[in-house]
């Protein structure tokens, strides 16, 4: 015996008509919010209609449900409010409207300067004068002025610096303008000999800055031990003390002694570079010489001002060996200015060079 299976899907939970449902609702829901912006009244139209037409397990009609009021007093709450706050949106759109249109049709404010713009001599001074019209009020750097009944608004402004910036607004009660002059005048015979005064400190302040530097080249770096890290550390403060001389030298224009002492002192570091990089480059050939001892590698120095490091080993012979070796030193090799680097299988054999494009030693350290 078979036993037959119905299986019965009603209306309300077929997913087609679940989609449909909701894309009314949606369409519905877009189309209020639409007339909410535009036209409230149709928009309180729609949300009543769709309060009332909302099924709530009862088949009656809409002027059913309206004679018998007292079982949908929610319903006809909503909708009571739904009117409302359309007629409130309405009044609402219509003041916006109504003040946009206001503020489009204000003037705007004008500003006329009667005063005389141009230098003002030695006049700590200026006598402002400007004209403004359609303006209630005004500010001058940020200070509030009251316009006469013609619209004019005369103040003084202090000129504390040769360069015064004025800026000037005026305003009604809806737009405003802004107008911004530059008085300038001549320097005053007190900042004359203040400005003097102060340039004279600064340049003593450099000249002693420059004494104090001079004082550390001509001292050196006495009998310390080279290794990579002091001879990088040593570099690093030949640096700072031509950065020091660069910027001093910027603020010289004015003072010949002042040049001149920079351009000696320039010079005492340069010299203490030529002397210092050979023997960094001397002291790196003696630590490469030791730490590659059990490589069977030598290294040393020659040429003029020890420019040239010769590494000196069998392994040299392949020409692989040859560039890791480089590559691995080429960046230290440049830093301590060496002009090339020579790999040989032994000494005085044949050998691989490399020319290096490195300043002289005297040159700027960047």
């Amino acid at each position: 015996m078979h036993t037959a299976t119905t299986t019965t899907q009603t209306k309300g939970s077929d997913p087609t008509h679940q989609v449909i449902k909701a894309s009314i609702w949606s369409c519905v829901g877009i189309t209020y919010l639409v007339f909410l912006a535009t036209s409230p009244l149709i928009a309180a139209a729609i949300l009543v209609l769709v309060i009332w037409t909302v099924k709530a397990g009862s088949k009656e009609k809409m002027m059913e449900k309206l004679r018998g009021w007292k079982t949908h007093k929610i319903r006809i709450g909503f909708s009571a409010a739904a009117v409302v706050f359309s007629l409130f949106m309405q009044v609402s759109l219509t003041q916006a409207a109504k003040q946009k249109e206001i503020v489009a049709s204000y003037p705007i404010p004008t500003i006329t300067i009667l005063s005389d713009v141009n230098n003002q001599g030695t006049n700590t001074e200026y006598a402002l004068s400007f004209q403004t019209t359609d303006a209630v009020a005004a500010t001058v750097n940020n200070i509030e002025l009251a316009p006469n009944e013609q619209g004019l608004i005369e103040t003084v402004i202090q000129l504390s610096t040769p360069q015064t910036m004025i800026e000037i607004v005026a305003k009604n009660k809806y737009k405003s303008t802004k107008e911004s002059i530059n008085i300038a005048r001549d320097q005053t015979e007190q900042e004359a000999v203040t400005e003097r005064e102060e340039e004279a400190q600064r340049i003593a302040s450099i000249i002693q800055q420059a004494a104090d530097i001079r004082a550390k080249i001509r001292a050196g770096f006495g009998n310390s031990i080279l290794i990579l890290s002091t001879i990088r550390e040593e570099i690093d403060q030949m640096r700072s003390w031509r950065i020091n001389i660069d910027n001093m030298s910027s603020h010289a224009d004015e003072s010949d002694q002042l040049k001149a002492s920079l351009s000696s002192l320039t010079n005492e570091l340069q010299s203490l570079q030529r002397q210092r990089y050979p023997v960094y480059r001397k002291e790196f050939a003696s630590q490469i010489d030791t730490a590659l001892w059990e490589d069977n590698v030598d290294a040393r120095v020659s040429g003029t001002a020890n420019g040239t490091i010769i590494l000196t080993g069998y392994m040299f012979a392949n020409n692989g060996n040859v560039k890791d070796a480089h590559l691995k030193i080429v960046d230290t090799l440049k830093e301590l200015r060496f002009s090339q680097a020579r790999y040989e299988w032994y000494e005085g054999s044949e050998y691989t060079y490399y020319d290096l494009e490195t300043p002289n030693d005297g040159d700027e350290i960047k």
